[in-house]
């Protein structure tokens, strides 16, 4: 595969992702595609990943409601970014911190 090819597979992933399309993000995935949670066993294949996301699709819930029913609001465009290696990763990768605030 070309580096611009997998840049056009990487940017059509997270297109999917960010639109929550999984049959999207599916369609990127290698048949042999192989799935290393870092809460659980490792999937193999496109099917055992539709699972994960169909269930992740069930269950997930973002803390915004958490915050907005507390009277917080997001504030927009602050963040922070931390770097960390979670289990099982080669190496550090970047996270970022939403920032909320609430009047007082």
């Amino acid at each position: 595969m070309t580096r611009a090819t997998a840049e056009t597979t990487i940017a059509a992933y997270y297109a999917a992702f960010n639109a929550g399309n999984t049959a999207g993000m599916i369609d990127t995935l290698h048949d042999e595609f192989v799935h290393h949670v870092n809460e659980g066993a490792t999937r193999m294949g496109k099917a055992a990943f539709a699972e994960f996301c169909a269930h992740m699709s069930e269950t997930y819930r973002t803390n915004d409601a958490f915050w907005t029913g507390r009277g917080y609001a997001k504030l927009p465009g602050v963040l922070a970014e931390f770097a960390w290696k979670d289990v099982g990763d080669a190496g550090e990768s970047v996270k970022q911190l939403q920032f909320w605030m609430r009047g007082v």
